[in-house]
């Protein structure tokens, strides 16, 4: 898949000083066969920036032993469609500085397009024949397998990517979360262009189309084009229903054994639905315990007093049938039950001691000052606007999440920190750890092989 060209690159992250404030114009678009879509215009750019997501068809719905077909299927869609090969549709993005990708992760399948407006009518013809028509021709095939083959024998030499991987396989193991979203050196050797062809028609459906715009084009015309690219995708899907899934049991942490000078250390709990009401209060808690690098409570504790790390973070992972606390380090190997202590000993502060007022504040002015600023390409506008509609938010959702933000208070943060501490974490490690107690050694990681 093609880079967007330099050019292009710096059209998208010029700064839109019009949409610098939490109150984005967004327009609200439906086509005559009942496609929907947000859009934001700035007839001050030359450049249209276009981010769409097939809800609900990730890689979820590989088949168990065809695992990475949603993934492969994203790299094939752009190489050859219609009447261009492979190397003629690249060339037309290439050479009019066209921007297309296709993505796909554990829930949804999606894309993104960026081009110059002069350039737009080439842009959704290629975007259309893309979804509508893929060749997926047997070279084209084979190359970008070849190319998934090679990226997993790769990540298989990586401590973190094996940590990971141990992590989510542990987390769901009989769940469709934990297959492997890239495929296995076997399943990724039997999928055939036909399974690919199958997966799209079943699931890159206009019942679960969602799409964000950005730039230089008006509704009218907007509209005319997402009715021309869309229109005549199948109109609905019909998978069963797919049941959340269940936190293991947390006991002794696992170990996978590497002869490596590192200990590589994951720890997940669970965490509330990505539309809680008190997300506002969770994403405060997040920032001032972990996410916030340098000056967050683990990132004081255990690098700069203690010494033990380079980084140590915290974040959420919001997924359609599980969510989650993640914290993600790495230690030397000698010090690795040192610096699990000290991730127990904050974790516990933090439930029991509210933060001063100060460092509460500094992070509320953070996080919402940071807001606007996160909002300044179209692509990033686009962006915003396809999240907006996958976690089904509305159009002024920004106001009122930044209002709740100012709202939390310490009590709120150190009620939080109870919340999503107290329960007991999964703990992955992978390395030579010394002083961790009663460790469960694990031979296999599933998902790979």
């Amino acid at each position: 898949m093609m880079p967007l060209r330099l050019i292009l690159a710096l059209l998208l992250f010029t700064p839109l000083s019009a949409f610098a404030s939490a109150d984005l114009p967004i327009q609200q678009i439906k086509t005559k066969s009942g496609i929907t879509a947000w859009l934001v215009e700035d007839k001050t750019t030359p450049v249209i920036s276009l981010q769409f997501s097939f809800k609900n068809a990730g890689s979820k719905w590989d088949v168990p032993d065809k695992q990475g077909t949603a993934q492969l299927l994203s790299n094939t869609l752009d190489e050859g469609a219609g009447k261009l090969d492979a190397k003629t549709f690249q060339k037309k993005l290439a050479d009019e500085s066209i921007g297309l990708v296709f993505t796909s992760s554990r829930d949804d399948f999606g894309g993104s397009m960026q081009t110059l407006r002069s350039k737009r009518n080439l842009a959704f013809d290629l975007l259309k024949i893309a979804l509508t028509e893929p060749r997926f021709d047997t070279e084209a095939v084979e190359r970008m397998r070849a190319s998934n083959l090679s990226r997993l024998r790769s990540n298989m030499t990586d401590p973190d990517w094996l940590a990971s991987r141990l992590m989510l396989s542990v987390l769901f193991k009989d769940h469709p979360y934990g297959m492997n979203t890239g495929g296995t050196l076997a399943s990724l050797r039997t999928i055939t262009p036909d399974d690919l062809r199958k997966f799209k028609e079943a699931h890159l459906t206009r019942d679960k189309l969602v799409i964000g715009v950005s730039g230089n084009i008006n509704a009218a015309e907007l509209e005319k084009y997402l009715e021309k690219t869309f229109a005549s995708l199948p109109e609905k899907s019909s998978e069963p229903d797919i049941s959340p899934a269940t936190f293991p049991q947390a006991s002794a942490p696992l170990l996978y054994q590497q002869n490596i000078p590192q200990t590589i250390i994951r720890i997940a709990m669970p965490a509330l639905d990505a539309t809680s009401p008190d997300i506002a209060k969770a994403d405060v808690f997040n920032h001032i315990f972990g996410a916030s690098g340098f000056g967050s409570r683990l990132m004081e504790n255990v690098r700069e007093k203690a010494g033990l790390t380079y980084g140590i973070y915290s974040g959420f992972l919001h997924l359609d049938h599980a969510d989650l606390l993640q914290v993600s380090t790495s230690t030397k190997n000698i010090t690795a039950g040192q610096l699990l202590a000290l991730y127990k000993k904050t974790a516990h502060d933090m439930q029991t001691t509210p933060p001063a007022e100060q460092e509460l504040q500094e992070t509320k002015d953070y996080l919402v000052g940071s807001i606007p600023l996160e909002l300044t390409s179209t692509e990033a506008i686009a962006s915003f606007l396809l999240t907006l509609q996958l976690d089904n938010r509305p159009v002024d959702y920004l106001t009122h999440y930044i209002s709740e933000l100012e709202s939390v208070t310490a009590e709120d943060v150190k009620q939080m920190a109870g919340a999503l501490l107290s329960t007991l974490p999964l703990i992955v490690l992978v390395g030579m750890p010394e002083g961790v107690d009663n460790v469960t050694a694990v031979k296999t990681i599933l998902g790979i092989e």
